[in-house]
């Protein structure tokens, strides 16, 4: 994985751990790897 500004689709957005975090169309976040549980 890059470390570059380029144009972001769907607001991907990085938690500390560097993991993408994508919401749904619902606005659920959900991790894409690892694939954990948000409870």
């Amino acid at each position: 994985m890059t470390k570059e500004a380029s144009a972001p689709q769907d607001k991907p957005v990085f938690g500390a751990s560097g993991r993408k975090i994508i919401y749904d169309k619902d606005g659920k976040p959900y991790v894409q790897f690892p694939p954990l549980k948000l409870t």
